[in-house]
């Protein structure tokens, strides 16, 4: 009996870490997503002209001109984002729906203070978690 429960326990254990990795790696996806949305990145632009005016030893009028260039594109592509954000919504809240109806009574209750915690953090009433490029969670 008590390698029966030892067996229960360590499975138990993780299968409870399973579930926690998967929700941290979905919430880390989706903030990720969220972001790619809403959020201006000029580092990533200034990054992308530094490489060519260096690869391509750009001269300062070559500069001037893809530094434009790369700011319209920014500009319609956030424009892009943003017109098809709504409809991005409604994917991620049929899909939420659609996990939420495959879950027993007890699972739906946790799902839904799982959900409740994203939108808070998403609305700024917890702070932000912090992950590393490889979804792990930063030390503070």
């Amino acid at each position: 009996m008590k390698t029966f429960k030892t067996i229960l326990a360590i499975l138990l254990i993780f299968a409870v870490g399973a579930l926690s990795g998967i929700t941290v790696t979905q919430y880390h996806y989706q903030k990720r997503f969220e972001q790619t949305l809403t959020q201006e990145r000029p580092n990533r632009r200034q990054h992308l002209l530094r490489r060519l005016e260096k690869e391509l030893d750009l001269t300062d009028s070559q500069h001037s001109t893809i530094e434009q260039l790369l700011q319209q594109s920014h500009k319609q592509l956030r424009e892009l984002r943003l017109r098809h954000r709504p409809r991005i919504k409604e994917i991620m809240e049929e899909s939420m729906a659609r996990v939420r109806k495959e879950l027993d009574p007890q699972q739906q209750t946790k799902f839904d203070s799982i959900l409740k915690r994203m939108r808070d953090r998403r609305a700024g009433d917890l702070p932000p978690r912090r992950f590393d490029q490889h979804g792990r969670r930063k030390s503070r």
